[in-house]
């Protein structure tokens, strides 16, 4: 890709899994054949099985933030296969960890490759939001992937997706304005503000454009008034 061309997506830190290693500091293998991991990107994607157990990989991360990790994979079988996974920072001697069920992916005659995230050790439920975030500080990280046994496992790469691109309480507007009969609120944010609703039971109800004595000035502008579901309303003057 060209560095004067933007593509907006929501992974903007990833890192191809056929760069990694192996436990032992071996360069990982890795295939690129498009019949067993279709629209694979980059220079292919890398097995994983009884010969290639495990995958590290080295990544910097510029902003502290709590971060989803997720795995683009294609499983062309029927069972799980279940891995450990493990980031340690340069300059920390904590580790975050947490546990992969990668599921098939089988489809028809195929499979078509998927994306699974990470869910943190101590978690017991997948549906918990909390276990799909990661604390991540800024700096380098080295992740390890490992599986135990032979499996059909393939893994394209790994993406790092901060919680201010996927929470919608980190991507809330703040408006301060309030709402007015003419505007157009389809096309401006703005706080609507409703009187109580003095129609329920227990309310003593006065119509102020009705009063025995002397007639009040009415505000009847029906083109507000409409807008407001009202006939007329008191108008509040300084001569009345």
């Amino acid at each position: 890709v060209e560095k004067e061309f933007y593509f907006p997506t929501l992974h903007q830190i990833k890192v191809e899994l056929e760069d990694g290693k192996t436990e032992d500091g071996d360069a990982i293998r890795f295939d690129y054949q498009d019949k067993k991991f279709p629209e694979y990107s980059w220079k292919g994607f890398v097995f994983i099985n009884e010969e290639q157990l495990s995958v590290v990989t080295s990544v910097k991360i510029n902003v502290s933030s709590k971060y989803q990790i997720l795995f683009k994979y294609n499983l062309n079988q029927l069972a799980e296969v279940v891995a450990s996974f493990e980031g340690r920072h340069s300059n920390q001697k904590d580790a975050v960890k947490g546990n992969i069920t990668f599921r098939t992916t089988q489809k028809g005659q195929g499979a078509q490759p998927s994306f699974i995230g990470v869910i943190k050790q101590d978690t017991s439920s997948s549906g918990n939001k909390n276990g799909r975030y990661f604390d991540l500080g800024e700096g380098e990280w080295e992740f390890t992937l490992k599986t135990k046994g032979d499996s059909r496992l393939l893994l394209d790469y790994v993406v790092f997706v901060p919680i201010q691109y996927t929470e919608v309480d980190q991507l809330q507007q703040h408006v301060q304005i309030p709402c007015t009969v003419n505007m157009n609120s389809k096309d401006q944010m703005c706080n609507l503000y409703k009187y109580i609703d003095l129609d329920k039971d227990g309310f003593v109800k006065f119509e102020a454009e009705k009063t025995r004595n002397e007639q009040p000035p009415l505000f009847n502008d029906t083109s507000i008034t409409s807008k407001l579901e009202f006939n007329a309303m008191v108008l509040i003057s300084p001569q009345y």
